[in-house]
């Protein structure tokens, strides 16, 4: 007796599913895109953790800084890193860099991890750290606002 046997096994595997349905040369090409912008929004956020004084003199007046005070990475770079560190998150906006770059290398197909649990202990980890180092340091002048940035201040208030 002939066994029927089935050519279209379906491979449930997960590490065969495609993240993109992209050609190699463009998941390349928004890959690297993904990781330089990631790279710069940590750059920013790490060069206004570095001089918050002289960023939001900057952001306040404008370019009429002295040349001892300049800002590094220009004006978009000082005004990215008040409204992340400033504005929203404080010291816990260094998630949101990281979590651009694990989309890009999961995107370059280098990361094995899962990129929904990435992104959701990143979020989790960006809100609850800046509403809980909000509520202990309250306004002590660090960016600003505090060290939870302007949402986790207000937010622990």
């Amino acid at each position: 007796m002939a066994t029927k046997q089935n050519k279209h096994k379906e491979n449930t595997d997960s590490k065969d599913k495609k993240f993109f349905k992209l050609s190699e040369q463009w998941k390349w090409i928004l890959g690297l895109i993904t990781l330089f912008i990631g790279i710069y929004i940590g750059y920013c956020c790490i060069s206004y953790m570095g001089n918050w004084e002289e960023t939001q003199t900057y952001i306040k007046y404008g370019a009429d800084l002295p040349e001892n005070q300049q800002v590094d990475g220009g004006a978009f770079s000082a005004k990215v890193g008040n409204l992340l560190v400033g504005k929203w998150f404080g010291f816990f906006a260094l998630c949101l860099p990281i979590m651009i770059i694990m989309l890009s290398l999961r995107i370059l197909q280098k990361m094995p991890a899962s990129l929904e649990r990435v992104g959701r202990i990143s979020l989790i980890t960006m809100i609850i750290g800046s509403i809980t180092i909000g509520a202990i340091f309250k306004r002590n002048g660090s960016f600003g606002c505090g060290l939870g940035g302007e949402l986790g201040t207000f937010s622990a208030e």
